[in-house]
């Protein structure tokens, strides 16, 4: 069984609020930590404060196309395209080639964002 844990600041956060994911069939799917919304409005003001008003978009634009590219080819957190596609499936109910579909479109948008 996958767990999902909190990350911020690029570290695993640990959460004392564990939800349990079930799929479609309502068998466990995922251990998801969930993040308390004073931390959420937190991240969020800190974000806000360091985001100057006229900066230069174009290394944001590149990292959201390079993190499509990666979406679309890579394992990320221990997770293939496939993989991720199966487990979406398996928690919607959705048919995995809809999943596939989804996740290719996402990544293809992500990489061509500019």
């Amino acid at each position: 069984m996958r767990e999902i844990p909190i990350w911020r600041g690029g570290r695993e956060r640990a959460s004392l609020d564990v939800r349990m994911l079930r799929d479609y069939r309502g068998r466990p799917l995922a251990k998801v930590a969930t993040a308390p919304a004073l931390l959420v409005h937190r991240a969020v003001a800190e974000l806000r404060a360091a985001a100057e008003p006229e900066a230069d978009l174009t290394a944001l634009w590149d990292r959201i196309a390079a993190a499509g590219r990666l979406l679309d080819a890579a394992e990320l957190g221990g997770c293939s395209p496939e993989e991720h596609a199966r487990l979406v499936t398996l928690a919607t109910g959705a048919p995995l080639t809809d999943s596939r579909r989804a996740l290719a479109e996402l990544a293809r948008g992500m990489a061509q964002v500019r």
